[in-house]
């Protein structure tokens, strides 16, 4: 099978790439803290930890821009646009999960660290981080989205009917 992956529509290309930059900023506060938090592992070598975790942060919030713009960009049908906030907290939980855990897993690797304690505060916190994140992000899919719309993008094909009478001559097309 296959693994599609979708296009960005150009009108949307500012917004995924404002999206990207934003859940890196965000991952890398949070990684910055979260290395913080592993320092004591490292103190013994004289090592901080607070630099790695902000790049690790935004490269794993990068990673997750990536991934919540293709998901919302897929499901951005007609019928769905209203709801796109929504949506986009949804997706924004679970994708903010994932960035935690690949934040932490590589902070584990890197001190040796064997308790998962961190982790799992680090997913709790993700949860509503990832909400709030993502249902900004969603929200401002769906004005684009809207914008689009009203611009002449067309939402759905629509079939015109059949014209009931052909005009017969161009005098009866003037009003």
């Amino acid at each position: 099978m296959p693994l599609i992956i979708p296009t960005c529509p150009r009108r949307l290309l500012g917004l995924t790439i404002s999206v990207c930059i934003g859940a890196a900023v965000v991952a890398g506060i949070m990684g910055a803290i979260a290395g913080d938090t592993y320092r004591p592992a490292y103190e013994l070598r004289g090592e901080g930890l607070v630099g790695f975790g902000f790049c690790w942060g935004a490269v794993t919030g990068v990673i997750a821009g990536i991934i919540w713009s293709c998901v919302m960009i897929t499901l951005a049908t007609p019928k769905r646009r209203e709801k796109l906030a929504r949506i986009g907290a949804l997706i924004g939980i679970a994708v903010g999960v994932i960035s935690a855990a690949l934040l932490h897993a590589g902070l584990m690797l890197l001190t040796g660290e064997r308790e998962t304690w961190l982790m799992r505060l680090g997913i709790a916190l993700a949860i509503p981080i990832g909400a709030v994140v993502g249902g900004i992000s969603g929200g401002a899919y769906r004005s684009a989205f809207a914008v689009a719309d009203t611009d002449g993008t067309p939402k759905a094909t629509v079939v015109a009917p059949p014209m009931a009478q052909a005009p017969r001559s161009p005098s009866d097309t003037t009003p």
